[in-house]
């Protein structure tokens, strides 16, 4: 790291000195239209890295250094101009309304740039703006309604939840089903792990608290642009981890500006509530003894339960002491008790609020720029005694060493974590005992210095004997994560012909996240647990990925270019999991320590996935008309089984602008038909290909049930887990069509994007039920098929644009059809 660190330091000195001799051109750039001076428009020295950004009266300067004659300048919705430098220092630029936009690149798969009338599938870009302007925290929250076939899933309105993001449906069973996310050409980890131990013996998403995706650690306002590739034929050079499709992440870099330095700073608040609760009635309190009611719901006499709607001719259960009562059923009326009637519900939410800070740093000279940016996040949830913060740092550095070579990288810092709240169905879970309280019972009404424990502050005061008091869950009973993340790669590229360049990355994702749940003495939670329980909880994460690219182009002619690049990767994740638990505190009140506990139990697990792969991307283009696209990977990986040593995954898309052959004309703009084919894969879950040893556990679905250490003794058994691995286990397969078009009307005023997809998932991985005689219950197996179809559709228009106002519409739909073809 400090290598790294060194390095980085060097290419920001190397960035702020000038190589070569310069020429200093200053001007203005307006908008042909309107003359209205044009705020951030970029102006670019043809075939470097020297750009610059004009101000708010649409100046610019920019050196230009010795031997470039040219300007390229470009701006959102306009035009893009390329101006030579004649003898004068100073030029106007007047740029034209491009509502077309037909010259725009789009980030591909390994990070290659493509233009977007190229693409012989579908893909679609947004820009970083947009997702900031959405207010989310999450940045896969923010992606919501973005794009056709995205479909989002947040799972909580709480500090810190996580969400989900499925492109184009589900398309495996025992595997993950979300996108790989890479960032500046990495990927990284988007997990959510949830703390339990390795002998719990029910489900572990019933209950908990609700844990995050590990992309919330991304700060939005670093983001310059997402692709969103969502089929096969767009991912396939992933390989293995591309089955879901990919989220292509851009980050923002340095750019030179006037006065060496530019400093930006920004301020965002938001804040939420409770949007709809269910309706509860506020005039019957809970029933326990036996009793009638009369007309107006006053107890009478003893009598039997009878259920039904309350009225004068059903019999009531009653009891004289309201707190001990369930509310399984209905009692007399709350006025008729004497007691003030208390929503519980309405009282207990709050108005959550967050804070953001931005701050960003940029410049450097024409050998080289930088980006420091500083964000900080304060969210304070609806729930009380839950938030979530987030710290980033992030240094982004390029510098040109000649005109050959360049160098550069990224470094990100990020602390991130909070307070969460129990939730789901568990006897702690806030909503449980908060939604089955009846009015007649308060919560705060317990005496004792905080409302949710009795005059002694120490028990606690709660209606059902079997439900934690909520207060007492959020106060008692607190979950804290502190994650500490690194994220960045460092590039060299070495250009020594204009038709040929080398392209080197290595990047890294490592990061630990430190648990903590308490379960205060006297919770219900766990019920094995009645004086205390704790748990600590360390997830490490590591990853370490290197591209190597060899990138080639060439004019065949006037009518034929073409393009090649062929690499190769190399890939090593590891995860570790170390957990330990303490029960019962021989200190029952604010000592809250593992060696406080009498009963400790610890484990822990490991895993580790290599991986290498070759691979290569040829394209054609023929008079900017029609384009072609070949592509192929080939897989080697430590999960798949010894029989299958490697595996290849080819695609292949074609484009054709048939607008070309339109003359011009005012409302047929620009068409293009788009067909695509590929495969890309799902890797087999890390170890499956083995048959391990593990501590079993033996239940009964309803106990705790026996496990080992047990009585003091320990033991392992490769039965443990009653699946056998499987050595000529192979990846699933997503064979992938799609079929698409794009129209655009009226100069880009009205933008139609279809398609049609058609993925087939083979091989599909399954526990294999096998005869319980030889000691196991399945078998890891290739045994499934799946189909995934359906439409996207994608509708913008700009309905006005005027020089103060402007409006634009933008709306998507998608439909997916899922069917599970085969099983074993």
């Amino acid at each position: 790291m400090k290598r790294k660190l060194m390095l980085l330091s060097v290419i920001l000195l190397t960035a702020l000195q000038p190589l070569f001799a310069q020429r200093t051109i200053s001007g203005v750039v307006l908008a042909e239209e309107d003359n209205e001076p044009q705020i951030g428009a970029t102006v670019r020295v043809k075939g470097t890295d020297v750009a610059t950004t004009t101000d708010l009266s649409g100046n610019f300067t920019i050196n230009v250094p010795e031997g470039s004659t040219t300007l390229v300048i470009t701006s959102l919705g306009l035009s893009k101009q390329e101006v030579e430098i004649g003898a004068s220092d100073v030029i106007e630029v007047k740029l034209k309304v491009d509502l077309l936009r037909l010259d725009d690149v789009l980030i591909t798969a390994l990070g290659i740039p493509k233009e977007e009338k190229a693409l012989g599938y579908s893909a679609q870009s947004i820009g970083g703006t947009d997702l900031v302007n959405s207010g989310e925290v999450n940045v896969i929250q923010s992606l919501s309604a973005k794009s056709a076939g995205v479909q989002i899933t947040s799972s909580a309105g709480t500090p810190g939840a996580s969400s989900k993001i499925l492109l184009r449906g589900n398309a495996t069973f025992t595997g993950e089903n979300q996108p790989l996310i890479i960032v500046d050409g990495v990927p990284i980890d988007n997990s959510t792990e949830n703390t339990v131990g390795k002998d719990y013996a029910f489900n572990e998403r019933l209950g908990g608290v609700n844990n995050s995706n590990r992309a919330l650690d991304i700060n939005p306002d670093d983001i310059e642009s997402v692709t969103v590739l969502k089929g096969p034929a767009a991912a396939a050079l992933y390989g293995v981890r591309a089955g879901n499709g990919a989220i292509i992440i851009t980050t923002k870099r340095g750019k030179m500006v006037d006065g060496g330095i530019k400093a930006t700073y920004s301020y965002n608040v938001d804040f939420s509530m409770v949007n709809k609760l269910p309706k509860f009635q506020h005039t019957y309190a809970q029933g326990s003894g036996g009793g009638e009611i009369d007309g107006d719901g006053n107890a009478v006499a003893e009598g039997v339960f009878i259920t039904g709607d309350p009225g004068p001719d059903n019999v009531w259960f009653t009891d004289d002491d309201v707190s001990s009562g369930t509310s399984a059923v209905w009692g007399p009326t709350i006025s008729s008790l004497g007691i003030t009637p208390v929503d519980n519900v309405d009282r207990f939410f709050q108005t959550g609020v967050s804070h953001t800070h931005n701050v960003s740093l940029t410049g450097g000279g024409e050998g080289g720029t930088f980006r420091l940016s500083f964000n900080r996040m304060d969210q304070e949830g609806m729930v009380p005694n839950t938030n979530f913060a987030r710290t980033s740092v992030r240094l982004t550095t390029d510098a040109r060493l000649s005109k050959k070579i360049s160098i550069g990288g990224t470094a990100n810092y990020v602390n991130s974590g909070g307070l969460k709240a129990q939730n789901g169905s568990n006897l702690s879970g806030v909503a449980l005992g908060l939604f089955r309280t009846p009015d007649s019972f308060d919560l705060l009404g317990g005496g004792g210095e905080n409302g949710y424990t009795l005059p002694n502050n120490q028990t606690p005061h709660q209606y059902f004997l079997f439900y934690d008091n909520s207060y007492w869950t959020v106060y008692e009973n607190p979950f804290t994560d502190n994650i500490n993340r690194i994220m960045g790669n460092v590039y060299f590229k070495y250009k020594p012909v204009e038709w040929f360049d080398i392209d080197y990355r290595v990047g890294t994702d490592y990061y630990t996240d430190n648990r903590k749940q308490i379960f205060a003495y006297g919770s219900w939670e766990p019920v094995n647990a009645p004086d205390g329980q704790i748990e600590e909880n360390t997830i490490t994460y590591k990853e370490l990925y290197s591209d190597l690219l060899l990138n080639f182009n060439h004019k065949f002619n006037d009518n034929l270019r073409g393009g090649l690049t062929i690499g190769g990767n190399l890939n090593d994740r590891l995860s570790k999991n170390s957990y330990s638990r303490g029960r019962n505190f021989s200190i029952p009140y604010g000592y809250y320590n593992l060696g406080n506990t009498t009963d400790l139990y610890t484990d822990e697990n490991s895993s580790r996935i290599r991986s290498s792969a070759i691979f290569f991307d040829a394209n054609l283009d023929y008079k900017s008309m029609l384009f072609i696209q070949l592509t192929s990977r080939t897989e080697w990986s430590s999960t798949f089984g010894e029989e299958k040593k490697y595996f290849s995954y080819p695609s292949f898309n074609t484009s054709f602008v048939f607008s070309e052959l339109i003359g011009e004309n005012k409302i047929f703009s620009f068409g293009k038909v788009r067909y695509a084919f590929a495969q890309a894969g799902i890797s087999p879950p890390v170890y499956s290909n083995q048959t391990v040893f593990r501590a079993p556990i033996f239940t009964d679905g309803f106990t705790d049930g026996l496990s080992f250490p047990y009585l003091g003794q320990n033991g392992i058994g490769n039965t443990s887990l009653n699946i056998v691995g499987n050595p000529a286990l192979k990846p699933e397969r997503i064979n992938g069509h799609e079929v698409g078009a794009d129209i655009r009307l009226w100069g880009g005023r009205l933008n139609l994007d279809y398609t049609y997809y058609h993925q087939t998932t083979k091989d599909i991985i399954l526990e294999q039920p096998v005869a319980t005689s030889s000691g196991f219950r399945t078998i890891f197996n290739n045994a499934g098929e799946m189909v995934n179809k359906g439409h996207e559709l994608v509708i913008s228009a700009v309905f006005v644009r005027k020089k103060a106002f402007v409006c634009n519409v933008y709306g998507n739909f998608h439909r997916n059809l899922n069917e599970v073809t085969k099983l074993a």
